[in-house]
């Protein structure tokens, strides 16, 4: 099943090319894409990029967490439900790591899940944000930029 919005998805060249006007205020930023869907990697990863930042994936909870340990990460989108370890376990290692460095890397969860109640679980996981699929691709910039406390790129 594919979480995106097709429309949104169909605009992609269009909100790079507008993403892609620099603007000294904001700031440039590394995000580590967690997601086992391929196509909504690809457009998480067009997204991220159409802002001008670095992007990292990683296909599944353990890969994201060897990521983690080994580079330095600005946010983390995060899917709830991917093979060999979720969304909600790799957090919790996360943030078992980050308790002896007193860093904290803000996570955003990308989901699926959208009933009552759905989001509490992924903030008591320990993520900072959560946003369902299909994404609303200006929400999650919106996001993005409140959490890693930057400006956004002038239109």
């Amino acid at each position: 099943m594919i979480f995106v919005d097709k429309k949104s998805y169909a605009n992609i060249p269009e909100a790079m090319q507008e993403a892609s006007k620099s603007d000294e205020k904001a700031r440039h930023l590394k995000v580590l894409i967690a997601e086992d869907d391929a196509l909504n990697k690809m457009y998480l990863a067009g997204v991220i990029k159409g802002q001008g930042w670095d992007v990292e994936l990683a296909a599944n909870g353990y890969i994201a967490i060897e990521k983690y340990a080994n580079e330095t990460f600005d946010i983390i989108l995060m899917d709830g439900q991917m093979p060999k370890m979720d969304g909600f376990e790799a957090t919790r290692k996360i943030r078992e790591i980050e308790v002896g460095t007193r860093k904290h890397t803000p996570i955003i969860a990308i989901t699926g899940y959208a009933t009552p109640g759905d989001r509490d679980k992924f903030i008591q996981a320990g993520m900072d944000e959560y946003i369902t699929k299909p994404l609303n691709e200006g929400k999650l910039i919106e996001i993005i930029l409140q959490l890693t406390k930057i400006e956004a790129k002038e239109p």
